[in-house]
């Protein structure tokens, strides 16, 4: 396979292809992707594996320039996190079906540089990793960059199917209405006097329930 290519030798006035790492559940997923991505001049994919426990010094052994991570929204940021504990240069890139905001700020505090998603097409993918090999990071603008880019590649579910707040729960109802007004999980904790978990829980049901990708399309919503 492609991935197991060694970095070969640029020619004269050229940089060496940029090395992109690959960590993901499915074997065949993460060979497919290889094959697709070794087909670009610019790109040297290598496999990594599914994560735990040999991807991490795999991937010390490659001088990696970005690696494309999709696993569980849990499994991920953790990953991220043993990563660039052990390669702080590492440059993390998430690819992700639905997610909630809560998910969003966990992928940013574990230092992903961007969001794909998994319904985004061969050519923007490589369109975003070309985007993040042009990017410097920015941490004080992480947050919004990957809200921007995760809601770009999903535009057809950007405002919902039509679910109403009918659905809701009572407490969810209330949440709601709160996050309308654009308060954090924090202040509602505070105005509800609920536990910040039980908070997280019902903005991922409101989410869930309503069918928006993000804490942000909750603000289009008739107050």
């Amino acid at each position: 396979m492609g991935s197991r290519r060694k970095r070969r030798a640029p020619p004269a006035g050229r940089r060496s292809p940029f090395v992109i790492g690959i960590v993901g559940r499915s074997s065949f997923y993460r060979q497919s992707l290889a094959h697709r991505i070794g087909q670009v001049s610019a790109f040297l994919p290598i496999d990594l594996g599914s994560g735990y426990p040999n991807s991490i010094s795999q991937a010390l052994d490659h001088d990696l320039d970005l690696v494309l991570i999709d696993l569980s929204p849990a499994d991920a940021c953790r990953f991220s996190g043993e990563l660039l504990e052990a390669a702080p240069r590492a440059r993390p890139v998430g690819i992700l079906g639905e997610c909630t905001e809560t998910d969003l700020e966990d992928f940013a505090a574990a230092g992903f540089v961007r969001l794909v998603s998994i319904e985004a097409s061969f050519e923007e993918l490589i369109r975003e990793l070309m985007g993040t090999l042009r990017d410097e990071t920015d941490r004080d603008h992480r947050l919004e960059r990957l809200t921007q880019g995760y809601r770009r590649q999903r535009p057809s579910q950007a405002s919902g199917s039509g679910a109403t707040a009918s659905s809701l729960s009572r407490r969810e109802r209330q949440v709601l209405q709160l996050m309308i007004r654009q308060l954090s999980n924090k202040e509602i904790t505070s105005e509800l006097g609920i536990e910040a978990g039980t908070v997280k829980n019902h903005v991922h049901h409101i989410l869930r329930k309503l069918q928006i990708p993000s804490r942000w399309e909750v603000l289009k919503r008739p107050k």
